[in-house]
């Protein structure tokens, strides 16, 4: 097992470090680290402002590609790429050297930014634009309030409707719009509301009051999670016309990984809402394929098959003449 190795900034490694991720201050852009006489050290650094970070990074390491090394490059104002360069062809020493060096570069530079990191293997993996896109990036950029409800969504999933709300970091607040359709929807005056999570707000997507189950697909958005509203007019299989709440969580899967972590943390937060309007939710599911919200899934939801069951017994005995033995005087 490799174990972890210690190394301590260079004072003017620590000078650049605190000139970038101050808040007063920002005078770079990225910087390449190496480890030198067990110190880390800046050996190149890219102005703040700089239109091409990528390619002066890429330019860095091609200078020497089987020297490994550690890329600090700004995301956003308090969020940066640690990135560990230890390619293949390095040798094995400066191998073990950086790759066991790595938590103790992580916790330097974790001193003065929040850090999203990524391992390059090879040139042809070094891409800074490409390591926003990661899930861990992607969390690290959300607001403080956003990573709230992530936090409290993994601490205490809330699935069926009905059930409280377990911290208030959820309760994101409603827009006058969508406050207004609720009322109206609690009244009966509309059977239709179809919401959505927009700059920390749950906002109503224009959509008319009323709707027939068929045409509620078009009203959904394709590639963003949307919660739909709907109060289902129809007949039972067995029983009379009625109108019953449902509520959707809908989650295609081509929608934004941070859209969908945000959405997904939220949902009890909207059936909250729901409850303190005076509506009752009769029945609560997700979908990731709209081409699956129609009266088809509405039936088989609320109204599934029960399951048949078969009632065995013995076989009766064949009916016979019964046979005896004769004997003969």
């Amino acid at each position: 097992m490799t174990h972890a190795a210690s190394f301590d900034l260079e004072e003017e490694l620590q000078k650049k470090l605190k000139a970038s991720c101050g808040i007063s201050t920002s005078s770079i852009d990225a910087l390449q680290m190496r480890i030198v006489d067990e110190k880390l050290k800046a050996t190149c650094t890219l102005p703040s402002g700089s239109s091409d970070m990528n390619g002066a990074v890429r330019q860095w390491l091609s200078a020497d590609p089987f020297a490994p090394c550690y890329v600090f490059a700004r995301l956003e104002p308090e969020v940066w790429l640690l990135a560990s360069f230890v390619p293949d062809g390095a040798a094995v020493r400066q191998k073990m050297l950086y790759s066991a060096g790595r938590e103790s570069v992580r916790k330097a530079v974790g001193a003065f930014a929040r850090v999203v990191e990524v391992h390059w293997a090879s040139l042809d993996e070094v891409d800074v634009v490409e390591a926003t896109q990661s899930d861990a990036a992607k969390l690290a950029l959300m607001t403080k309030v956003e990573r709230m409800a992530i936090d409290d969504a993994k601490q205490a999933a809330i699935e069926a409707a009905g059930e409280k709300v377990s911290s208030a970091s959820l309760a994101f607040p409603l827009s006058s719009s969508a406050s207004a359709r609720l009322s109206a929807f609690s009244s009966g005056a509309a059977s239709l509301a179809v919401l959505t999570i927009a700059r920390e707000t749950i906002e109503l997507i224009d959509t008319p009051t009323e709707a027939n189950a068929s045409a509620l697909q078009p009203m959904l958005p394709q590639r963003a999670p949307a919660y739909l509203l709907y109060r289902w007019a129809h007949t039972p299989p067995a029983g009379e016309a009625t109108a019953t709440p449902i509520f959707l969580y809908c989650c295609p899967e081509e929608s934004p990984v941070r859209a969908k972590m945000l959405h997904a943390s939220t949902k009890g937060g909207v059936i909250a809402h729901f409850k303190e309007a005076g509506i009752q939710i009769a029945k609560s599911f997700e979908v990731s394929d709209l081409a699956d919200v129609t009266e088809s899934l509405f039936f088989s939801e609320l109204y599934p098959p029960e399951e048949q069951q078969q009632a065995f017994s013995r076989p009766a005995p064949r009916a016979g003449r019964k046979l005896t033995k004769r004997r003969d005087a």
